[in-house]
């Protein structure tokens, strides 16, 4: 027995396991026996030098009880097991930990001491890092492919965002969008390093989950990642690829055209429908800035403008936000070993179905709210509008001097290519079906309907077992983690931010704060950088006694 704990428990359950009769012949010896065995003792005297047991014999212990103590050993709470801070909020810090132990155990230590404490606990909590990718091969999910077959529109967001852990490494992601423009992630898989094999791996398999067949049926919008554009041209060579507006006008700055007016000429131009509209905004655009109009000319606008966009998917999108909500979402996820990061996303994504299918129930109406929303914002806009019968199904409508469109009611088509674009009714169109006194409803395409919501969100993520009932594959070969590529420095947690965006807020910026020195006093250095003379080395200036000053 090592320690106090140890031996009390033995005694106490070898004599509450003795039977009456053998205890009451020992009875007369035990009496004078002095036996002490709480846990809030500070210390522990046992004497049984009376009492016969079999196997068993105790003469004396006195011992301190040091099990608060944080020693070397760290053989109790010191493990993290049971600290609550740990499972609920495991992303403490380590001056905060350290005012925690000086509060529950009184005891000073190291920020260093902690940190390995601390990492120390979260392996015992989440599994070490190497450990879990041995375990990857009983580790299995399925992609959410019914869901998307259920109803989903033909285009797919791709973004890959990097690791936090200590292997690093990257996680390739594929959202699609459901009914009421949600998000609804298809697929995810972390890889070694985000380049064109590892893009061409993560496709493939895709492609097979989605059983897209004809690379016609499917547009991709990305952020233009490393090795991305030349997988897709490789799997899917007739497939849209559409970059996003947000990168393009971030590199559009980076090559030095900044001001806010040639901004806005690249989004309008961006949000342009019609060809004809699109060369007015870049005619526009070369007469404010000749060079600004050549670096945007050698951009493809069949890949950032909608009016070079096709009509297959039924979206109009211009940036990848559904990829930077899916990245938002699995943020805290991305710092854990492989396992439990998989395992925290899977399960994010569950009882992201199950929500969304319970709102959906709740729904009043055909169309889901956010259409409904864009549908009575065109009808608004529609007032405006004077359609003319033409003959058959085609409409001329008036919405001003020099605005005029075509409406094809049986095509659901409209010059201005918007309806065509998204499959909602734009407001020409709403204004010949308010002139034939019919339902704007009956001309939306069924991938905004409430009942493709239920059944895209019918299909959900089946719970999974703990790994400690996992079928154990003993005749596979563990999977080894990638190669540690750790460069100088500490390692970053934190994406380096685009120039306009907002810097944090928990914190004041020393932007047009003055350093000043605090060895010579002086202002635009620190001490750590201070090249003056301080101390002794001032010369010091001497006046003769009774020589005339200078005024």
């Amino acid at each position: 027995m090592s320690n106090r704990r140890e031996a009390t428990s033995v005694v106490t359950s070898t004599l509450t396991g003795l039977n009456d009769e053998t205890f009451n012949e020992n009875e007369e010896n035990i009496s004078g026996s002095n036996l002490s065995g709480s846990d809030s003792d500070a210390s522990e005297s046992v004497s049984l030098d009376s009492l016969n047991i079999d196997g068993i014999e105790v003469d004396e212990l006195s011992d301190t009880d040091d099990s608060g103590r944080l020693d070397s050993a760290h053989e109790t709470d010191s493990d993290g097991q049971n600290w609550p801070e740990f499972n609920l909020e495991n992303d403490i810090g380590n001056p905060r930990l350290k005012q925690d132990v000086k509060r529950d155990f009184c005891c000073l230590v190291s920020l260093t001491k902690c940190r390995r404490a601390k990492l120390r606990a979260l392996e015992l909590i989440e599994g070490a890092h190497k450990a879990q990718y041995e375990k990857v091969y009983e580790y299995l999910l399925e992609a959410c492919k019914d869901g998307y077959r259920a109803g989903c529109r033909r285009i797919v967001g791709l973004d890959g965002c990097f690791l936090k852990g200590y292997y690093g490494g990257y996680l390739l992601a594929a959202v699609g969008i459901d009914a009421n423009n949600g998000i609804y992630p298809l697929a995810y898989a972390a890889v070694e390093s985000e380049n064109q094999a590892s893009w061409l791996w993560f496709l493939e398999l895709l492609a097979i989950d989605l059983e897209i067949i004809s690379s016609y049926q499917i547009s991709f919008m990305s952020d233009k990642q490393k090795g991305l554009l030349e997988a897709i041209c490789m799997l899917f060579p007739n497939a849209e690829t559409r970059h996003c507006v947000r990168h393009l006008h971030s590199n559009f700055k980076k090559a030095g055209f900044r001001t806010k007016e040639l901004k806005d000429l690249l989004w309008k131009a961006a949000r342009a429908s019609t060809i004809r509209e699109f060369d007015d905004v870049m005619d526009e655009l070369r007469n404010t800035n000749q060079h600004a109009y050549d670096w945007l000319k050698e951009k493809n606008p069949t890949h950032w403008s909608r009016s070079h966009f096709s009509f297959r998917s039924h979206s109009d999108m211009l940036v990848n936000n559904l990829s930077e909500s899916f990245n938002k979402i699995i943020l805290e996820a991305r710092g854990k070993p492989i396992l439990t990061m998989m395992e925290t996303i899977r399960t994010k994504i569950m009882l992201l179905i199950v929500k969304k299918k319970e709102e959906a129930d709740k729904w009043k109406g055909m169309l889901c709210p956010k259409i409904k929303k864009k549908v009575d914002a065109n009808i608004k806009d529609s007032l405006r509008c004077v359609p003319s019968h033409a003959g058959g199904d085609k409409y001329q409508v008036e919405c001003g001097p020099g605005s005029q469109h075509v409406v094809d009611l049986v095509e659901k088509s409209c010059s201005c290519r918007n309806w065509d674009l998204t499959g909602i009714p734009c407001m020409h169109a709403l204004a010949v079906i308010h002139h034939k006194d019919e339902f704007p409803e009956t001309y939306l395409q069924t991938c905004y309907t409430k009942q493709t919501q239920l059944q895209i969100y019918s299909n959900f993520v089946s719970p999974v077992r703990g790994p400690k009932q996992w079928t154990s594959l003993s005749n596979m070969l563990p999977i080894l983690p990638p190669p540690l590529r750790r460069p100088p420095g500490r390692p970053t947690k934190v994406r380096r931010k685009e120039l306009d965006e907002g810097q944090t807020t928990n914190r004041l910026s020393k932007r047009g704060v003055e350093m000043r020195c605090s060895k010579c006093k002086r202002i635009g250095h620190n001490k750590r950088s201070c090249k003056g003379e301080v101390g002794q080395n001032i010369p010091v200036i001497k006046h003769q006694v009774g020589a005339p000053t200078q005024q």
